[in-house]
């Protein structure tokens, strides 16, 4: 994929609203990532739910959330394999079958 492809999708992600408010929790994941590897803490195609993505998430989150927007990082990071850039990918000896999941549910469920 092209960098102008990724720049389009970005742009158009398919967020959750509520009244008149888009939820902002895959574009804050999105920047925990850029963050991440702008730091030069991803030296692979490789992204993992640690506890330097989550603090990322919730300081982005924080900053842009509106009234009864929920801290829940495990979400945008499952729904994101909508955007048709992003790919889920169950973790070794994993019972759960990424595919057969329709919402994320915690952490433990989707790596």
């Amino acid at each position: 994929m092209r960098l102008t492809e990724y720049v389009q999708r970005f742009s158009s992600l398919n967020q959750g609203a509520v009244g008149g408010h888009r939820r902002p929790h895959k574009p804050c994941m999105l920047l925990a990532v850029l963050s991440l590897a702008d730091n030069g803490r991803l030296t692979e195609n490789r992204i993992q739910p640690d506890p330097e993505l989550v603090e990322l998430f919730r300081k982005y989150f924080e900053a842009t959330r509106g009234g009864n927007d929920r801290c829940t990082p495990e979400n945008p990071f499952f729904y994101l394999k909508s955007e048709g850039f992003w790919v889920l990918h169950p973790t070794a000896g994993s019972q759960t079958s990424i595919e057969d999941l329709t919402a994320p549910g915690s952490w433990a469920t989707i790596v």
